[in-house]
């Protein structure tokens, strides 16, 4: 968090690089950055690792919106500071077990 700053600002950017970069300019403090592996709506195509990096090299803190066990440790490898492992975890027949699974590939 910014010195002197008690709230995070942050910006969701889907898969566009041109919206992290406006994003950057008002100053978000991290970005929502997805769907990076696995499609969330059937329509739209996933980011993908490489669209992410020139994201990721904006220097801002991303988090992919869909982490799934089989992504994570690819998607740190990639630059991603976080995943949100909402769907991830709440699909899988045991969370806990799949939320140690998403730990293990991230720590890799």
């Amino acid at each position: 968090m910014p010195a002197g700053s008690t709230s995070l600002v942050d910006r969701q950017v889907g898969a566009r690089l041109d919206e992290a970069v406006a994003a950057r300019r008002r100053r978000a403090d991290y970005l929502l950055v997805g769907h990076c592996t696995a499609p969330h709506h059937p329509e739209r195509e996933p980011l993908g690792l490489a669209r992410l990096g020139p994201i990721v090299s904006l220097g801002l803190r991303d988090r992919d919106r869909r982490g799934d066990a089989a992504a994570v440790g690819e998607l740190r490898r990639a630059g991603a500071y976080g995943v949100a492992a909402i769907r991830g975890l709440w699909d899988a027949p045991d969370p806990s077990a799949a939320g140690a699974q998403m730990l293990e590939e991230w720590q890799a």
